[in-house]
């Protein structure tokens, strides 16, 4: 859960550098796929690793295709 914890913050903290300082419209919220806590999504998860994130979920799905798909996706480095 602290993994967790600390990898939904972190993408919070990636994205709300991304949105312009002077943006007047609605603001996400939450971590990976808007939960706050837990797992929402795991296809949320393994974007957010594939894309070059820290997510240990992300990580684990990759993990579980490479052994059952011969193409699973592979991760982006940054």
């Amino acid at each position: 859960p602290g993994d967790l914890a600390d990898a939904h913050r972190r993408y919070a903290a990636a994205r709300d550098t991304a949105i312009p300082p002077g943006h007047q419209g609605p603001r996400p919220s939450g971590g990976v796929g808007g939960t706050r806590r837990g797992v929402k999504c795991l296809h949320a998860h393994l974007a957010w690793f594939l894309a070059g994130g820290d997510d240990p979920v992300g990580a684990w799905v990759a993990a579980r295709l490479e052994s059952q798909v011969p193409a699973a996706p592979a991760r982006r480095d940054r």
